[in-house]
């Protein structure tokens, strides 16, 4: 019935809409859950138009809407009338479904809604159907269309670039439109698909007030628009078509899918309803996540037997888990400028082939990683000489980036060829981890086969290389590398269990580094290395006790030779590998929440609820600004009892690594003799010693039983 509220809600969430005297679906609330809405006459003013639309689920320039439409189509001269000549809906326990029909073009659109993972996220899509005679053009069409409450006035984006990814960054929402549109052919490190929406902005954000979320799980192209005008407030999500795509008569097209979520607790509230999303889309995840040693950072391209055999077994005398061979192992490879499209090992370097150091790493009780890069192609290798018309091009003219070139996946023949070489190596050899690396953006995106841009078709080529791998051999686990976290989205997320977040180890970097990343993703799949020191990308130095602290709140990992570092170093180190096995049940799987004190600290706090117990990382990054530090707030634990700390800590015996003021251990030997009411951490904070920059302070905690 028109005018009749239609409500779709589960424990978490409510999403309603009505339909209005012309048919159209429109929106009237998504948010936190609430009661059944009402309907009620809008106010006309006189320069409006008699029946002038509100925000539809698929809204329409016909129908007199002005803002950013849900659909941009036509089928040869014929343009899309800009209104549907009927519409209808259906609605499950879990989802709502409506249906919009266009009968002049035959074409019928599939808005799809359902609540996924723990209910806390709803995902989104559509899908063209082209029902008539003759191909339809599409230039636009959202995976969604979704309104915000006017009262969210602050956006909150990652940003970033190549060794410094996840930078978030503020804006206010003036009137008008926001667009936001990535190219690069892959999710980007200066646009990736991802928004929050805040009613507060900066610290005062993190626990408070209602926030939306919202992400593209889309590993290509993207486009996000954001409006604000006339009191109605929205977000679109949907793929970016370099030019407009062809939907042959009797073919369709579904967008990619888009996430959203909502809280009334603030960021940390949106950030835990997308970690338990995560949690449930990707592939079963391993527990416990094990510790890795990567051997980039550690020898490059130095393969040489011996100095392997030496990270090996100093790895492993850590207590390493995983050693991950990476570039540098196959034909050719002997520096970035070649031996890409060659899969197969490098007899000049490893004569015995790959075996006998795997044989080594299993012996050694750890897992075997090896490190690949199948999209690409150096045209100093054997694949391009003998086939250059496997690479995208515009002409005889080669766009190359790091000396490379990207593959034509949609051509057939070049996926078939690469797929059979990654799946030899895979079927000769006992490997447990691939490295899945991908390093250039992709420009141009023309096909010599096809003469077309293929930048979607490539990107759906790819999911199918990794869905065709990781089905093939279920045993192995893969990780997404994209110059450190140029390809970080629910997309590829699909197939990977890890990912690596950035090139850069520079732990003072990398705080901001991982707080963007957990802003979305959680802590088990953020891989987070120890690097040498200086760092490789900045030439910073800072203590093994840092680095290991920086790297704890991930997917820990290790990143240099390690048997080169001094005794000091590698007792520091072994604590750190051994605290990080011990603990990281705490931290993987849990919930987590970041916060700050306004005066330079960052904290990251997990609690695990089964055990009533958990860790927090405080973390300075820059020079405090007061003699007395601004307490960090802990309103999570509001409602517990007393809290006992106990601070995390390799305890060296001389001062060659003491890096806090003297005030430290009388703060620290005060906090573990007491118990804190967890109202006033909540209320008050936890006080905090001075801290010089780069510094931290790992802390376990647990309520206190009461007798």
């Amino acid at each position: 019935m028109r005018g009749e509220v239609i409500h779709l809600s589960n424990d978490h969430l409510s999403l309603q809409w009505y339909q209005d005297q012309t048919g159209n679906y429109n929106w009237l609330y998504a948010g936190v859950k609430t009661r059944d809405g009402v309907v009620l006459p809008q106010f006309r003013s006189s320069n409006m138009l008699d029946n002038e639309p509100r925000l539809a689920v698929m809204p329409s320039l016909g129908a007199g809407w002005f803002y950013q439409t849900g659909v941009k189509m036509a089928r040869r001269s014929q343009s899309f009338k800009g209104y549907f000549d009927r519409a209808s809906h259906e609605i499950s326990h879990d989802g709502m479904v409506f249906k919009f029909h266009e009968d002049d073009m035959g074409v019928i659109l599939t808005q799809s809604f359902h609540f996924v993972g723990d209910g806390t996220c709803v995902a989104a899509h559509c899908q063209l159907d082209n029902g008539g005679d003759h191909a339809v053009d599409c230039d636009w069409l959202a995976s969604l269309t979704l309104p915000l409450a006017v009262t969210v006035k602050h956006m909150l984006s990652l940003n970033g670039r190549h060794l410094k990814e996840f930078q978030t960054e503020w804006q206010e929402l003036a009137m008008g439109t926001v667009v936001r549109e990535n190219r690069r052919g892959r999710t980007s490190f200066d646009k990736p698909p991802s928004l929050m929406f805040s009613e507060f902005c900066g610290q005062g954000a993190e626990h408070n007030g209602r926030v939306a979320a919202v992400h593209l799980a889309w590993s290509g192209n993207n486009r996000l628009v954001v409006d604000r005008g006339d009191g109605q407030y929205f977000v679109q999500a949907g793929e970016l078509f370099n030019q407009p795509l062809e939907i042959a008569a009797g073919a369709s097209y579904t967008t990619p899918t888009a996430y959203f979520t909502f809280s009334n607790q603030g960021l940390n509230g949106a950030s835990q309803n997308f970690h338990a999303l995560t949690r449930r889309i990707m592939p079963q995840l391993s527990r416990p996540r094990p510790a890795l040693l990567n051997s980039w950072e550690a020898i490059y391209f130095d393969h040489a037997a011996e100095r392997l055999r030496q990270l090996v077994d100093s790895a492993a005398a850590l207590g390493v888990e995983r050693f991950v061979l990476d570039d540098g192992w196959f034909h050719g490879r002997r520096n970035d400028t070649a031996g890409l499209g060659d899969w197969w090992v490098d007899r000049a370097v490893y004569p015995q082939g790959l075996g006998w150091l795997i044989d080594l790493v299993h012996e050694k009780n750890m897992e075997f990683g090896l490190w690949i890069e199948p999209e690409m192609v150096n045209p100093n290798s054997d694949l391009y000489q003998n086939h250059p018309d496997f690479a995208l091009a515009a002409g005889p003219r080669l766009v190359t980036g790091r000396n490379q070139m990207v593959l034509d996946f949609a051509n057939p023949t070049v996926f078939d060829d690469i797929y059979q070489k990654i799946s030899k190596i895979l079927s000769d050899h006992a490997i447990d981890f691939i490295k899945w690396d991908m390093n250039r953006d992709i420009a141009p995106s023309i096909s010599p086969n096809l003469g077309l841009d293929v930048a979607h078709q490539q990107t759906l080529a790819v999911y199918r290389l990794w869905e065709k791998l990781t089905r093939d051999f279920p045993k192995i686990e893969f990780e997404s590398c994209s110059s450190g976290g140029g390809r970080v989205d629910l997309g590829i997320l699909r197939y990977a269990a890890r990912v690596w977040t950035s090139d850069c180890n520079d732990a003072h970097e990398r705080l901001t580094i991982q707080s963007g990343f957990l802003r979305f993703f959680p802590p088990e799949i953020m891989g987070a290395h120890v690097g040498p020191s200086p760092a490789h990308t900045t030439g910073r130095q800072h203590s093994m006790r840092f680095r290991c602290q920086v790297a704890f709140f991930g997917h820990f990992g290790l990143e240099q030779r390690v048997d080169e570092v001094s005794a000091h170093d590698q007792a520091v180190l072994r604590f750190w590998l051994d605290a990080y096995k011990s603990k990281r049940h705490l931290i993987h799987g849990q919930k987590l929440w970041q916060t700050h004190n306004g005066d330079g600290v960052m904290a990251w706090i997990s609690h695990n609820a089964s055990e009533k117990s958990g860790i927090i990382g405080i973390y300075r990054d820059a020079g405090n600004n007061f003699t007395y530090p601004p307490p960090v707030l802990l309103p999570m634990m509001r409602d517990w009892g007393k809290i006992k700390f106990r601070v995390i800590e390799d305890r060296p015996q001389d001062n060659s690594d003491k890096i806090v003021h003297a005030t430290d251990a009388t703060w620290r030997q005060a906090l573990e003799h007491i118990s804190i009411s967890s109202r006033f951490l909540a209320d008050h904070g936890l006080i905090l010693p001075q801290m010089p920059p780069d510094t931290a302070i790992m802390l376990q905690y647990e309520e206190e039983l009461v007798a």
